[in-house]
Order: C-alpha cells, then sequence, then structure tokens
C-alpha cells in the first residue's frame, strides 16, 4: 500500500483531469495505485498491457548508478538476467504504436515506469538521455500530456504536473 507521500501526489492528479479517456497501465501495482484513483472518479475501466512493465532487472550488485549510465550509453548493455535500454524501448514502443492506432483521435491515459516512459520519449527525441531520466527520477508522479499527430508523431509535449519527491509534500 501506498504511503501517505504516495498518496497525496496521487488526488493532485486526479483533479488535473477533466477527461473521458482510454486508460492503460503497466501491470504492476505501484502503476496501477497512481491511475486508479483518476479511473475511479471518472469511472474508467483500466487496461493493462503486459509490454508496459518496467524494465528487467538483473543483477546490480552496489553499481547501480554505474550500471544505469551505462545502458544509457550503450542501449544493448544489460547486466547479467537483466534487460537492455534497447529491448525495453522496442517492447514499449511496440505497446504504444498499438494503442496509438487502436484509439485514434482519443485521450489516452498511459501509467508506467521511469526507465519505461524515458526510452519511449527517447524514442521521439534522441536527446532524451541519462540526465533527463535522472531528473524523471525524482518525481513522483510525473504527467506529461503528449500529443501525436495522424502519423504518431509526437507534435507536442507538456509537463502538467511534476512534484519532486525530494522536496516533500507542499
Amino acid at each position: 500500500m501506498l504511503d501517505y507521500l504516495g498518496l497525496c501526489p496521487r488526488n493532485k492528479a486526479v483533479r488535473i483531469f477533466s477527461i473521458r479517456a482510454f486508460c492503460i497501465s503497466s501491470p504492476y501495482m505501484r502503476t496501477r495505485q497512481t491511475i486508479k484513483p483518476i479511473c475511479d472518479q471518472k469511472k474508467l475501466t483500466l487496461k493493462i498491457d503486459e509490454r508496459l512493465k518496467e524494465r528487467v532487472r538483473g543483477e546490480l550488485g552496489n553499481q547501480g548508478d554505474e550500471l544505469q549510465r551505462q545502458r544509457w550509453l550503450d542501449f544493448d548493455f544489460h547486466e547479467p538476467l537483466g534487460e537492455s535500454m534497447n529491448s525495453l524501448q522496442k517492447r514499449n514502443i511496440s505497446a504504444l504504436t498499438d494503442i496509438l492506432s487502436q484509439h485514434i483521435g482519443q485521450t489516452i491515459l498511459f501509467s508506467t515506469h521511469g526507465a519505461a516512459l524515458s526510452a519511449i520519449l527517447n524514442f521521439y527525441d534522441d536527446k532524451f538521455g541519462y540526465q533527463n531520466f535522472k531528473r524523471l527520477e525524482m518525481f513522483t508522479p510525473y504527467i506529461l500530456k503528449v500529443t501525436f499527430g495522424t502519423n504518431q508523431k509526437v507534435i507536442a509535449q507538456n509537463e502538467v504536473l511534476v512534484i519532486d519527491k525530494s522536496k516533500g509534500l507542499d
């Protein structure tokens, strides 16, 4: 269960959405718990897509930060038993492409993980890199509005809600 710090930002997220949307999430509990208040309040059905799960973590030892940097320098790199950023990106882009194709012109509310979102953003903008990923790690929740054109290209993006968890609650 989420603690107070986890629940309070989600309640802020509920207040900013006044839309009917197709809602989809990673299968992991944390992402489902993040989007569920919005779905409940707006009476929206939450769909789960296994392809949206977080990167498979391998054996990190005590080198977590160094391995993160290495994965961003080489998208094919992965620790033993782990998943590369390239694999994560392909899996998530496959899911997103299907979702966009099936819901043309609709608002899509998409709940995922930091590395997964970062891999998706990197796909659409190769300048999005390690430093951008590290910035996103500090936000819970992080709500980004992305507008796609008919060709599934990003035509606009805007940070809608950014709560820096290092600063505590307002």
